[in-house]
């Protein structure tokens, strides 16, 4: 079998696996629904536009730790799992009996990741604009920058790096 046709059945499983076992499960409902509220927030922060960022700097450090926060939670639902008692454990013991290896679990983190951050950086980016345009009658190459970095760039640093060291 060729590597890549191997590498992309492992992914068909996985993506099979989280439909089957852990989308509906009570830790994934809570996982979306706080990641999704750190998200929004910083939706919210990102829909501001960058010149009033210039002027109060705070409300960027909050919109870039909610962002990770957010992002890190939402991904949650791919790092851990209920066991029988109820207690939370890792997935990959879920997966040890499957023919998946952690290299391609990470990868499969990465791109649920990725395919996250490119959905928020687009609406946020069109808000960045949109809100721009509407309040200051221009638009800069911060107002471009500014969602590039606090929804694309940081949070992936932190939260890539922090998958790809994961055990």
């Amino acid at each position: 079998m060729e590597a890549t046709t191997y590498r992309k059945t492992q992914q068909n499983m996985l993506e099979k696996f989280f439909e089957d076992y852990f989308e509906k499960s009570k830790i994934n409902t809570g996982y979306n629904i706080v990641g999704i509220i750190f998200i929004v927030m910083l939706l919210i922060v990102l829909w501001i536009p960058y010149q009033i960022h210039e002027e109060e700097p705070i409300i960027k450090t909050c919109g870039l730790i909610w962002g990770m926060v957010g992002y890190y939670v939402y991904l949650n639902k791919y790092k851990f799992a209920f066991d029988k008692r109820g207690a939370i454990t890792k997935v990959y013991p879920y997966l040890q009996y499957l023919p998946i290896s952690k290299r391609e679990l990470r990868i499969f983190q990465l791109k649920k990741l990725i395919f996250l951050q490119t959905r928020v950086y687009l609406i946020a980016q069109v808000g960045q604009l949109l809100f721009g345009l509407i309040a200051y009658h221009q638009v800069t190459l911060s107002n471009f920058g500014f969602p590039f970095g606090h929804a694309l760039l940081f949070p992936f640093l932190v939260v890539g790096i922090s998958i790809l060291v994961s055990r």
